[in-house]
């Protein structure tokens, strides 16, 4: 807002819930209330959910056993990484240029291209044996791929002297979309093949992280835009000031998290299960030591 905004956290939250039109930019464009803002892949993940439970609602049985057969011999050995990829590129040439990005559901037609493919992926590989082995034979492959394409896309544009004003030609631009479909799939890859190799590792560090997972997920964001609002005055120098804000931010959301899992009202509100009750503690550690 031109000159800011000089209300209080009350007075605002009351306006966002109230679907306030009123506060709009110098270009003439103003938010619309209320809005999902970073979290609109929620119901986008909410409406793939419930279209991958009606296929296998109403699908017959043998035809979404043969369509996850089907899908698994598709992606196995290196198709695995190369099918996601193309299908990835594919969606970023022919769409992005046509299809601006929304985040608003209905007409995010380039976006639901990427997202959706991917999860209709997980949803018809998940359980088959072949396409995991081969996402753990080729974790390596994957993270060097994930990587390499990473830094063509970095180098290309940022350290090319490249930016909104100066941008890169088409030609380049059409590589790069193609650098970023490999990078987006194969990091994944990279991070499924190493979970596979390691899935049945255990330790008291995993099990407190695993838990912390969704609590520090709920903290992040909220401890990041603090953060960098408040060493913004220090004028600190870019790489440094990444660092810290790392590391500040992982440190505080892990302290947040353990006064969080300590206090059971808490608990629920970060995604955490209520605290047993130290008599069914008791009575489930009777029961094992008995059998």
């Amino acid at each position: 807002m031109p000159g800011g905004y000089s209300g209080g956290w009350l007075d605002f939250y009351g306006k966002y819930l109230g679907a306030y039109h009123g506060f709009c930019g110098i270009d003439g464009k103003c938010l619309i209330l209320p809005t999902w803002n970073h979290l609109w892949f929620l119901p986008y993940l909410w409406c793939y959910t419930l279209s991958a439970w009606l296929l296998w609602r109403f699908l017959p049985e043998g035809a979404l056993a043969g369509l996850r057969a089907w899908t698994g011999r598709i992606l196995h050995g290196w198709r695995a990484l190369l099918v996601p990829v193309l299908l990835l590129a594919a969606a970023r040439l022919l769409l992005v240029a046509r299809f601006e990005q929304t985040h608003a559901l209905v007409d995010d037609w380039y976006n639901h291209a990427q997202y959706a493919s991917v999860f209709l992926i997980g949803f018809l590989a998940a359980f088959d044996e072949g396409f995991w082995q081969s996402l753990h034979r080729l974790r390596w492959p994957a993270l060097l791929l994930a990587l390499a394409s990473y830094a063509l896309m970095i180098h290309s544009w940022y350290f090319s002297g490249h930016d909104d004003a100066n941008p890169v030609s088409e030609t380049l631009r059409l590589w790069l979309r193609g650098a970023w479909a490999l990078d987006q799939w194969c990091a994944i890859a990279a991070l499924l093949g190493f979970a596979f190799r390691w899935r049945d590792v255990d330790s008291p560090v995993l099990r407190y992280l695993s838990l912390a997972v969704f609590p520090l997920y709920i903290l992040h964001q909220t401890v990041i835009v603090v953060l960098a609002h408040a060493l913004k005055p220090l004028h600190i120098p870019a790489a440094a000031e990444a660092v810290l804000l790392v590391v500040a931010t992982f440190a505080l959301c892990l302290g947040a998290y353990e006064l969080i899992r300590r206090v059971g009202w808490l608990r629920p509100l970060f995604g955490l299960r209520p605290r047993a009750a130290p008599a069914a503690i008791a009575l489930a550690g009777t029961a094992d030591a008995r059998s």
